[in-house]
């Protein structure tokens, strides 16, 4: 039983990893295919910073009820709201531009 449980946790861990990291390397042609991409997994656009495409995401990060990122052009920044998920794409360009998606789920 034990022997079990454990296999099942372990396929829940890398079925969750699978979930939030798939999206590392993923290219979008604009903040539009974007969008639609993270409407459909059950996310809203909240915020964006840059506006060179087409881009690369190179990180993921996710967070419940509150999420705070940093860039090398502006400051620290924190999003909050309770009973929501939060996800930071940061995405970079051919030219080495990055641009920082920020995300809400819809409830």
């Amino acid at each position: 039983m034990k022997r079990k449980l454990y296999f099942l946790l372990l396929f829940i861990i890398v079925l969750l990893s699978c979930t939030f990291f798939n999206e590392t390397g993923k290219q979008y042609l604009s903040i539009r295919g974007l969008t639609q991409d993270q409407n459909e997994k059950g996310y809203v656009l909240i915020g964006t910073f840059g506006d060179s495409w087409p881009a690369r995401v190179v990180e993921v990060k996710v967070a419940r009820h509150e999420i705070s990122f940093e860039s090398e052009s502006f400051s620290n920044r924190v999003y909050s709201e309770r009973g929501y998920r939060f996800k930071v794409l940061r995405l970079l360009t051919g030219d080495h531009d990055e641009i920082i998606v920020v995300l809400r789920s819809k409830k």
